[in-house]
């Protein structure tokens, strides 16, 4: 995934450096005739980047109608990518309409030569678009296509695009008004794709603070990334990194599990209790193998403590998991289930998990 970002991150800092101003008009006409497709790569992909940089200064602002032929119609996914951003970024400056070119371009998939897992144009219309907030409007219904692609990287990317705008008041007004882009992201917690659920289970928590939904999401990613078959010997290295990338977000999932733990002890009692009680017989499993795994050692932190930031307190989340594995109501459920379960996998689990919780069913 780093390659994927490195562009974008360079750009990014250079657009934060301090700079002397003003660009004159001179300057903007003299980059415009360097995007000319007979320049050479390397020029077209400076000039382009230039206009990143220099997206805020007022006389750019009249290269917004050839930045969108270069955006539309250049050669390179690189040289697209940076004309995308610095249409978004222009756009926002002078607070006109985000040209049209900047939501197509997500669409845009075409391969960096170098890096083929890379999508230059659509990683640059993501990052251009999320810096307006509120979102503009031609941008809810193109998050709607996005969601109902047949390609999952247009579907991650749809997610992804809706969880940014959770985050910002003025933003979430917005979404708050498309039901449909609510419903599309419900949806998409059972999408095929491992990644595309991943992300929408953040972005469904965002939009509803369900604590028990998002659980229940996040115990089944777990458990879907956890029986994976193995790779194979010839792996390619995308695959290969396909699949780190995989075990790195049920990393994330298990880090924001233990972030609702470490805020409330009864709140999460409630959401474990609802996913014994009221779901389907492999979350009321992994509910209780959950719980059984984190009955254990409480002296012990999790082994990606030392990655995770100040905010996480490491004692105040133990203290919260043994409050929940002795809460009586949450050992009389487990109780229930390994005595009277209909499925017998949630019974072997729940008395697993009694067991490692210090409980036996004739207690």
């Amino acid at each position: 995934m780093l390659p994927a970002l490195l562009p974008l991150l360079l750009l990014l800092s250079e657009v934060l450096q301090e700079r002397p101003a003003p660009i004159t008009a001179g300057l903007v006409a003299e980059k415009l005739t360097a995007l000319a497709e007979s320049r050479p790569f390397d020029v077209r992909k400076a000039a382009a980047a230039w206009f990143v940089k220099h997206a805020n200064e007022p006389s750019v602002a009249k290269a917004l109608k050839p930045l969108e032929d270069v955006a539309a119609f250049d050669q390179s996914p690189e040289v697209r990518g940076y004309a995308v951003y610095a249409l978004g970024r222009i756009a926002r400056a002078n607070k006109v309409a985000c040209p049209q070119v900047v939501f197509d371009a997500l669409f845009d998939r075409e391969p960096d030569p170098e890096y083929p897992e890379v999508r230059h144009v659509a990683l640059f219309a993501g990052a251009a678009l999320h810096e307006f907030k509120p979102p503009p409007p031609a941008l809810l219904p193109t998050i709607a296509r996005l969601l109902r692609s047949p390609d999952p990287h247009c579907r991650v990317d749809g997610v992804v695009l809706v969880n940014n705008f959770t985050r910002d008041a003025a933003s979430r007004k917005v979404l708050d008004q498309q039901p449909a882009v609510a419903r599309l992201i419900l949806k998409a917690t059972s999408d095929p794709e491992l990644e595309v659920r991943r992300v929408a289970a953040y972005t469904q928590f965002q939009l509803t603070k369900d604590v028990a939904e998002f659980f229940g999401n996040a115990l089944r990613h777990q458990d879907d990334v956890a029986n994976l078959p193995a790779l194979p010997m010839t792996a390619m290295e995308p695959e290969k990194s396909k699949r780190a990338g995989y075990q790195i977000g049920a990393i994330g999932v298990t880090t924001m599990m233990e972030d609702r733990v470490q805020e409330s002890a009864t709140g999460t009692r409630d959401a474990f209790l609802k996913l014994l009680v009221e779901t389907d017989a492999r979350t009321r499993r992994l509910t209780a193998d959950h719980l059984g795994r984190i009955a254990g050692p409480s002296d012990e932190a999790p082994p990606h403590a030392a990655l995770r930031g100040a905010a996480f307190d490491v004692k105040r989340l133990q203290a919260n998991t043994r409050a929940i594995v002795a809460d009586a109501a949450i050992r009389s459920r487990l109780k229930s289930l390994a005595k009277t379960d209909p499925d017998e996998k949630v019974c072997n689990a729940a008395k697993a998990a009694l067991e490692l919780i210090g409980m036996t069913t004739d207690k």
